[in-house]
């Protein structure tokens, strides 16, 4: 059976440092729901650009972000986990929209709308 998993941007913040060698960045707080009875993992997230709404617009990739054998989110049949991306602030997005794309373990590319 496939997944059945959602992704959705929780909540967005700036984190900042009291140590000043390090910059303020972007978080953004993703939830993973998995309605479904098949277990994954998530490989890769990606945060792209658009211009437009439409599906068909074409998008460049801000940021992306393989995660490491020991780093891989394991998401649970009928569980959610959370997880915080990090983008610099000087490279915050210019458009309109943008959607995160995840990657999970043998499963089809899932995007969402922020």
């Amino acid at each position: 059976m496939r997944p059945k998993v959602q992704v959705r941007l929780w909540r967005t913040s700036i984190a900042t440092y009291e140590d000043e060698s390090r910059r303020a960045q972007y978080q953004f707080i993703l939830r993973f729901l998995n309605n479904g009875t098949t277990p994954v993992s998530v490989e890769r997230i990606e945060l792209h650009r658009f211009e437009s709404w439409h599906p068909w617009a074409r998008s460049r990739i801000l940021k992306g972000k393989r995660l490491r054998e020991d780093e891989r989110l394991a998401i649970p049949a009928l569980d959610g986990t959370t997880y915080s991306f990090y983008m610099p602030v000087g490279s915050k997005p210019e458009a309109k929209y943008v959607r995160f794309r995840v990657l999970l373990s043998e499963v089809p590319p899932l995007c969402g709308r922020c």
